[in-house]
Parts: C-alpha cells; structure tokens; sequence
C-alpha cells in the first residue's frame, strides 16, 4: 500500500487513496490482459 507522510494534506491522501484504487481496480487488471505485466491482485504484487 502507499506510505502516508506525516503531516500531509488530507486532499493529497484521498488523491493517492484514488489513484492506488484505480490502479487496482481498472489500470492493472487492463495492463495484463495485454500482457503487459503481470498482476496478482489477491497478492497485490505486479511483476513485467
């Protein structure tokens, strides 16, 4: 998962929250299906 900085912008934290759900929900999966990488999501490990 993404590291929290100490002292960051709750508005930085939902974008990085956003994007770290987006990656795992729609860009990885679509990336692999391509074979442009491979993804494991119940591991949460990307590996190409």
């Amino acid at each position: 998962m993404v590291a929290r900085e100490p002292d960051a912008d709750p508005a930085a934290d939902a974008a990085r929250r956003d994007a770290a759900i987006s990656l795992h929900h729609v860009h990885l999966p679509l990336l692999a299906d391509f074979g442009l990488v491979e993804y494991d999501a119940g591991e949460n490990v990307v590996r190409g």
